[in-house]
């Protein structure tokens, strides 16, 4: 529901060819594969292709384990990497709190702009809306027409009762301020505070990730150096893939150094995105 509010145009046909993988196990990742290239302004054609460029990678691995008499494996190896992307591709996709956090600074300066010259908070609302991109489109629009029923100070109220993210909860707080009788002047001034507040701290997480770079990027060198590795001993050394396949040992090797290897990945998607 929350990637369908964000992206109205990216939502999954409802053919039955369209439907084959999206209602079966790939459902999560071909729609995070689609919400992600979306948020790239690429189309839905350059999803499918990428999600079923993933779907031959499968194919091709669970083949290559069946091959060496490992059919079991190979079907429980390919589901655990399938819910491994489906987290990777998840994490990585902006969320509904990011795309607030986003929109806010804008927000704010058409509130403080609009305040100038109407006293009432359902124009206000309404009037800064106007230009916002969505999901905070919708939701200040929703709040002034919610506001024709209910007091504004009721209708803000109910919104921080339900909202997680802290600088929505936060502009929407300085306006039930307001509502409560706040001076107008000292509500502007919070306003602009809290979009201080949000630029310096978007302005630190970067240079953060700026100074993570280098590490990350010798993270992805390993992982590489070492699927590289592994695909060059199976296929030049003729005695690799009767220890990786035939024997407990080799099996638990291949299973560790694989699973190490997606969660390297996994932690470095998160230390890129800023997540803990």
């Amino acid at each position: 529901k929350n990637k369908e509010r964000i992206f109205k145009g990216g939502k999954v046909k409802k053919g039955n060819q369209e439907r084959l993988f999206a209602d079966f196990v790939f459902k999560e990742l071909y729609q995070n594969i689609l919400v992600l290239y979306t948020q790239k302004g690429k189309g839905e054609a350059a999803a499918k292709k990428c999600f079923y460029a993933i779907l031959l990678i499968f194919l091709a691995l669970f083949l290559y384990l069946c091959s060496v008499g490992q059919m079991f494996l190979g079907l429980i190896f390919t589901v655990g990497l399938k819910f491994a992307l489906d987290h990777i591709t998840g994490t990585i996709c902006l969320n509904f709190s990011d795309y607030m956090e986003l929109q806010i600074p804008l927000a704010i300066d058409n509130i403080t702009r609009i305040f100038s010259k109407v006293d009432d908070v359902r124009s206000i609302l309404y009037e800064s809306s106007l230009d916002l991109p969505q999901p905070l489109q919708g939701i200040l629009q929703s709040l002034s027409s919610q506001m024709a029923l209910d007091a504004p100070d009721v209708v803000l109220n109910r919104f921080m009762d339900v909202n997680s993210n802290p600088y929505a909860y936060t502009m929407i707080f300085i306006l039930y301020n307001y509502t409560r009788g706040a001076d107008k002047r000292d509500t502007i001034l919070n306003l602009r505070d809290l979009k201080l507040s949000l630029e310096n701290e978007k302005k630190i997480g970067m240079q953060e990730r700026m100074e993570r770079r280098m590490t990350v990027t010798i993270n992805y060198v390993l992982c590489g150096v070492a699927l590289a590795a592994l695909m060059l001993n199976l296929t030049f050394n003729p005695t690799a893939s009767a220890f990786f396949f035939s024997t407990l040992t080799g099996i638990a090797l291949f299973i560790v150094g694989i699973l190490l290897i997606v969660v390297s990945i996994f932690f470095n998607v998160m230390i890129m995105r800023g997540k803990k």
